[in-house]
């Protein structure tokens, strides 16, 4: 899947069917999870991943990803609970052969459902486990960088300081 590509047919295909922001940020969300995971096919994506993403409700995801497997753009299946959820994107670039019947999205998901059964657990974790050590280094750098701030901060400080006691001294020195 080509992901430039992808965003183009996506905004060129939203001008005859009109999504909600909502669902094209969960649609994007879900888009580059993929393309950091390797283009998986089939991928397990926690929900606190995409609220922080998206900047949606639990709720809103529920409702706009029905909306996109309804349009067609998503397959997933919901393993129940807060269990994580597994998508699959369709791709825009070459539509699948079998959506000549009339209920494409229905079948596709069905598809999708049991070539999840098949390969559970093989890809999911790993888009799992980069997803939350993808956040980790974030927080882990975004610290670092904190604390570099803070210590130029205070040897700035410190510095003037240092120069303001060394003016004293100077005017005690000639008077």
């Amino acid at each position: 899947m080509n992901y430039l590509t992808e965003i183009k047919l996506f905004y060129d295909w939203l001008e005859a069917n009109p999504l909600p922001a909502s669902a094209i940020s969960l649609w994007h969300a879900l888009m580059s999870i993929s393309n950091r995971s390797g283009w998986r096919p089939a991928m397990k994506v926690p929900y606190s991943l995409l609220e922080l993403r998206t900047g949606l409700s639990r709720t809103t995801i529920y409702r706009e990803r029905e909306r996109l497997r309804k349009m067609g753009r998503i397959a997933f299946r919901s393993h129940g609970g807060n269990t994580c959820c597994t998508y699959r994107l369709i791709a825009l670039e070459s539509p699948p052969v079998f959506q000549i019947e009339t209920d494409s999205a229905t079948q596709s998901a069905t598809q999708f459902a049991i070539q999840c059964e098949t390969q559970e657990g093989t890809n999911g974790d790993f888009v799992l486990q980069t997803a939350f050590q993808n956040e980790h280094i974030y927080k882990l750098n975004r610290d670092i960088i904190k604390e570099k701030i803070k210590k130029k901060e205070k040897l700035t400080a410190t510095s003037q300081e240092r120069k303001s006691c060394a003016k004293k001294r100077e005017v005690q020195r000639f008077n």
